[in-house]
């Protein structure tokens, strides 16, 4: 079996995967999108204090607008 007979082979095997999952894969794209927002806003949730000292420490904004800060990208977040 030469190396264009493996390529052939592996591009059917593809192809029928794409097939039988392209209906799937849409859906998929936004479960993972979404679960990425998700799992952020709830580290945020409970990595409140270190968020909003980060946020404090580097832009030098002060407590309350690194709160405010961190609350916004909390909201959106979730």
């Amino acid at each position: 079996m030469g190396q264009e007979d493996l390529m052939n082979t592996a591009e059917d095997v593809a192809d029928q995967f794409l097939r039988v999952t392209k209906q799937y894969l849409p859906h998929l794209a936004r479960l993972c999108l979404i679960s990425t927002f998700l799992e952020d806003g709830i580290r945020m949730w409970f990595q409140w204090n270190e968020q909003r000292d980060y946020i404090e420490a580097t832009w030098s904004c002060g407590y309350f607008l690194a709160t405010c800060f961190v609350l916004l990208n909390l909201i959106g977040q979730l």
